[in-house]
């Protein structure tokens, strides 16, 4: 069995929610007909190029909702997974002395939701499953780029994947173009809506002007639209609200041994501890 998860970021900081990682995986199995299915979508519809959030407008609104509706077709069929993951801003190390390497935070959390988000420790078949990781252009020099890279292909061999038949190739992780790879624009769709819904930029007005901006209101009828069709979900993916809070294991920092790979002792602190859903207002459904 093999797997492909495209990856995409936003390290934005937003007024209440930054760091937004985004995660879309798909069966090798699956990968040709969901990929055929949504560029045939995107001809049909004359949405030339690549498709991204930051481009929702008002002309553009009802061929957008078309294609992230069919795009939300195969999540409900289970033939595509998407993992959200942010940071409360509220949410900063309790320690002052780890202030100092703040500065690796993004390929920490990022290495984390890869890690956790879609369970692969947690994987019981029999034979091996392989993962292809195709990661967004990292925003980074190369040695940083290549380091985070070789520390994604150990991960299968560090401790906590001893009893899982996760496997990934020398080869198989890789950075690509978001505009060669429709699921990755898709997901930035996701990631770009869910940055703006939960940051509030949907009440935002410009600076000197009395009413909000045809592109800002334009994007709040995307969501608006996408949440009253719900499908599977309990309400809009778009008005998610995942409460994700980090955890500073100090203590897990000094007790592990020296041969501990970096990412397991010095980034151990960044450790997503719940995916907590908020069922009452905004929520996400399991499905997702």
């Amino acid at each position: 069995m093999e797997y492909i998860l495209y990856c995409d970021e936003s390290s934005q900081k937003g007024p209440k929610f930054s760091d937004f990682f985004g995660g879309c995986l798909v069966s090798s199995k699956d990968l040709l007909e969901v990929t055929n299915a949504l560029e045939v979508k995107k001809a049909e519809l004359f949405m030339r190029g690549e498709v991204k959030w930051s481009k929702v407008t008002e002309n553009y609104l009802n061929k957008y909702i078309e294609l992230m509706t069919l795009f939300f077709t195969y999540i409900k069929e289970g033939k595509v997974k998407v993992r959200i993951m942010f940071r409360n801003n509220t949410d900063e190390p309790s320690d002052p002395n780890i202030v100092s390497i703040a500065d690796d935070k993004y390929f920490k959390l990022y290495y984390q939701f890869i890690k956790n988000a879609f369970g692969f420790r947690h994987l019981t078949d029999d034979e091996p499953v392989y993962i292809r990781i195709y990661l967004d252009q990292l925003p980074d020099t190369k040695t940083k780029c290549a380091e985070f890279k070789k520390f994604l292909l150990d991960m299968p061999q560090t401790n906590d994947f001893s009893k899982s038949p996760m496997r990934i190739r020398k080869g198989d992780i890789a950075e690509v173009v978001s505009h060669d790879h429709v699921l990755l624009q898709c997901l930035d769709i996701v990631l770009g809506a869910m940055f703006f819904r939960l940051n509030l930029l949907h009440k935002r007005i410009p600076d000197g002007q009395k009413r909000r901006g045809k592109r800002t209101i334009a994007k709040e009828n995307s969501i608006n639209i996408l949440a009253s069709k719900s499908m599977t979900f309990s309400v809009s993916v778009f008005l998610a609200q995942i409460q994700v809070f980090i955890k500073i294991f100090i203590s897990q920092m000094k007790k592990s041994s020296s041969s501990c790979t970096m990412y397991q002792r010095n980034h151990a602190f960044f450790e997503i501890v719940v995916l907590r859903y908020n069922t009452e207002n905004q929520a996400l459904s399991c499905a997702f």
